[in-house]
């Protein structure tokens, strides 16, 4: 007797912990879909024109516009809301790759990317690097990974790309590191890559190609526009 009681009060807990699992899930996501509601409902303030290709730039700077009324966890969050190369907006919050980036200190890093679609994490890997940068939070100083690109609005910007307020060669709707780089989003849960623990090889193979091509070469896409702007301006102390 005691034992089938044991018994059905373990199936009653267990059964009880699913619940509470499906619940927390449940909750996890709704947050995330009323944070990604409001996000959207200031998509016009972003892009008044409503063209947001390669508006990486134009997010990071509302989200550094609203950074001092968030907290950490926030911050983050509305940066995977968007892809920093095509300027698409991310709903699914599985929508990521683990991905290496070279580094505006000579080192390479790993970490999470959210993107719209996969060529976008062969441009991060080939055209875009990683510098530090700190906001301003409520609660503290805050500081992470950012991806950031030569500012391209010292040439002239390839004609499908229209979000970008240009003055004296400078972007007035973007932020800038310390060592005056255009951020054009956030770089996740970053460490430095070692090749023996991180693995990307599927990444890398999925990339090769496209890696492998000549920008004028590209065919398509959103990236193809990015990959024109981002050669506006290459940050070439580190090329040569």
């Amino acid at each position: 007797m005691n034992l089938l009681l044991i018994v059905i009060v373990s199936i009653i807990f267990l059964c009880i912990c699913n619940c509470m699992n499906n619940i927390d899930n449940y909750s996890n996501n709704l947050d995330r879909e009323e944070y990604y509601n409001e996000f959207m409902n200031n998509y016009k303030e972003i892009f008044p024109e409503g063209n947001r290709n390669a508006g990486g730039p134009m997010f990071y700077e509302y989200i550094n516009q609203i950074s001092t009324d968030i907290s950490e966890e926030e911050f983050n969050l509305h940066h995977s809301f968007y892809c920093g190369v095509s300027g698409s907006v991310i709903q699914n919050q599985e929508q990521y790759d683990y991905i290496k980036v070279k580094g505006i200190d000579g080192n390479e890093y790993y970490g999470k990317y959210y993107r719209c679609c996969w060529p976008c994490l062969c441009d991060i890997m080939k055209y875009v690097y990683v510098d530090k940068h700190t906001v301003q939070l409520k609660d503290k100083e805050y500081e992470h990974y950012v991806l950031v690109i030569g500012d391209p609005c010292n040439k002239e910007l390839p004609k499908e790309v229209s979000s970008y307020r240009c003055s004296n060669d400078k972007t007035e709707n973007g932020i800038r590191t310390d060592k005056d780089h255009l951020i054009i989003g956030v770089l996740h849960d970053v460490e430095i890559y070692d090749e023996s623990i991180h693995n990307i090889e599927d990444v890398m193979n999925q990339c090769k190609e496209r890696m492998n091509t000549k920008p004028k070469d590209l065919m398509g896409g959103m990236g193809d526009i990015f990959v024109k702007l981002s050669l506006n301006n290459t940050i070439k102390d580190l090329e040569e």
